[in-house]
């Protein structure tokens, strides 16, 4: 990533005519977390630790990266957070988000999440202004069309996002995401579980054990590192994104779930983040000479339960894929998908917009 960002002015730049003033995240973290805390829901790709992995992660596919992330502020007052990122590849420039977005890049540009005080009246108003200042940029770096995604936010109806959006002529797809309601208590959870799930996560019954790493502990995260690239059979992950992970559990926003046999023989494990109020499923490793035992299940069980002491709201396991999908999906990420589903109590649709500056 360059530090000097030249391009940051942007956005005051093309809201100078309003009320409304972009401060820069990456010189305000505590101002980011600070609004953090005043959002109803917050999903775990707008906290300062997933937007820091994410632009490390991401900046070494471009010729240039930029973070615009900005706390916003409406006549003086931060109410809302916008993570925003901008690149530059072969001359052509790219905006959108942090955060990964199954098998499409760059990821679209999330939506700004506002602090709950701002009334749905004032929120309508902003966003419009909102999609206006980003319409600008987008024309003014020649960028014919970009993407935005509309977030869950534990709000059950259509947004004020989308309605907008579509309002201005943007077009829609439609994706699907796994949920686990974690404010249901663990029976209601289990008796949404597949039928046949139900058997394979006690460990008990296979002479199994998980445990938590939820403090530094390098001989344990070797281990899982050395499991990924053993599994993976190459390195596909930086030394900085393994520290990265390391940080988040160092920060508690992480756990590793690990499995062991009765030996303690180290057979794999997940690696989850969270936020005050959502979990994610981020990468996990198993020893492929025990996959004849139910390892992920048993880790995924484990890790709800983790999740419910924590009084997280909602476990996002990830992307449920169909076959009528835009970009047909893999057999493999089908199966994927079809394991993920097993667990979730819920399966919500997530809306993706192309907006045209032409």
């Amino acid at each position: 990533m360059i530090e000097n960002n030249p391009y940051f002015n942007l956005l005051s730049n093309f809201s100078s005519n309003t009320d409304l003033e972009f401060v820069n995240r990456s010189n305000n973290l505590d101002i980011w977390d600070d609004t953090l805390k005043h959002l109803d829901y917050v999903p775990f790709l707008y906290t300062n630790n997933s937007i820091r992995y994410q632009e490390s992660y991401r900046c070494a596919s471009f010729d240039e990266y930029y973070d615009l992330s900005s706390i916003i502020r409406f006549k003086g007052k931060d109410i809302a957070v916008y993570p925003f990122s901008l690149a530059k590849k072969n001359n052509t420039y790219k905006i959108f988000s942090h955060g990964y977005f199954y098998e499409e890049e760059p990821p679209p540009l999330n939506k700004p999440l506002f602090i709950s005080s701002v009334s749905q009246k004032l929120k309508k108003s902003l966003i419009y202004e909102i999609i206006n200042i980003i319409n600008k940029i987008a024309k003014f770096l020649n960028i014919h069309q970009y993407r935005t995604v509309d977030n869950f936010e534990n709000i059950f109806e259509i947004s004020n996002w989308h309605l907008i959006s579509m309002g201005k002529g943007a077009e829609v797809k439609l994706i699907h995401e796994l949920y686990v309601n974690l404010d249901l208590n663990i029976n209601e959870i289990k008796s949404k579980f597949r039928k046949s799930y139900k058997s394979l996560i006690k460990e008990d019954k296979f002479d199994l054990k998980t445990q938590i790493m939820d403090k530094n502990d390098i001989s344990i995260w070797s281990q899982f590192k050395k499991m990924h690239f053993k599994c993976a059979g190459r390195i596909t992950r930086s030394d900085k994104s393994w520290e990265m992970h390391l940080d988040d559990i160092n920060n508690n926003a992480g756990i590793l779930i690990y499995i062991q046999d009765k030996s303690n023989n180290f057979l794999g494990g997940g690696f989850f983040n969270f936020s005050k109020n959502e979990a994610i499923y981020s990468v996990a490793a198993y020893d492929r000479d025990y996959l004849h035992l139910p390892l992920g299940h048993i880790i995924q069980y484990r890790a709800i339960l983790e999740f419910k002491k924590k009084d997280i709201k909602w476990y996002l396991l990830g992307h449920l894929p169909f076959l009528g999908d835009e970009r047909t999906p893999s057999e493999k990420y089908l199966k994927i998908g079809h394991f993920k589903k097993g667990f979730a109590t819920n399966i919500f649709p997530k809306y993706v917009y192309k907006h045209k500056t032409a």
